[in-house]
């Protein structure tokens, strides 16, 4: 009555699914073996001693099976949450890694945003005080101009002023 795999066949298997899935049919297969030992225990089953000599063995025989694969499915699970615990414990270090190292932006973003800020601060100053801007623009345009001109007489070996 129940599957042992209810996953829809896909091209890839969800994981957490899959192991909801595989704890859930853990469980049913418990269960089921607390029902066979409740009717193997039952006094009042009818065979004689050659039928039940052969369920008998057939139910030992398959018991003997099952530990076995059992054995094999919780070596499985166990190294899979060993090897969970290490992957989990490498997330965790990479996300404390990534927190403590600060994502610093390249240098041609961040002269961008300074270029950005020194021309809407020199819009607004524009838009409030047009007389004083365009006075103060000229001034700093001169002082450039005689900077740039001390900076290429030095390099070229010219007369400075």
């Amino acid at each position: 009555p129940y599957p042992l795999c209810a996953l829809p066949p896909t091209t890839g298997v969800n994981t957490v699914d899959f192991m909801q899935k595989v704890s859930e049919q853990t469980k049913v297969i418990q269960q089921g073996l607390k029902t066979l030992r409740g009717e193997v225990d039952n006094p009042l089953r009818v065979l004689d001693v050659g039928q039940e000599a052969i369920v008998l063995s057939g139910l030992n025989r398959s018991a003997g099976e099952s530990l076995k694969n059992i054995k094999n499915l919780y070596d499985e699970t166990k190294y899979l949450k060993s090897y969970l615990e290490k992957l989990e414990a490498k997330v965790h270090y990479d996300i404390a890694l990534r927190r403590k190292t600060a994502y610093r932006p390249p240098w041609y973003r961040r002269l961008l945003f300074v270029s950005l800020l020194v021309f809407a601060g020199a819009f607004t100053w524009r838009t409030h005080d047009q007389a004083s801007f365009e006075r103060n623009s000229a001034l700093l345009a001169a002082s450039g101009v005689s900077a740039y001109s001390t900076v290429v007489n030095y390099f070229t070996g010219g007369v400075s002023a």
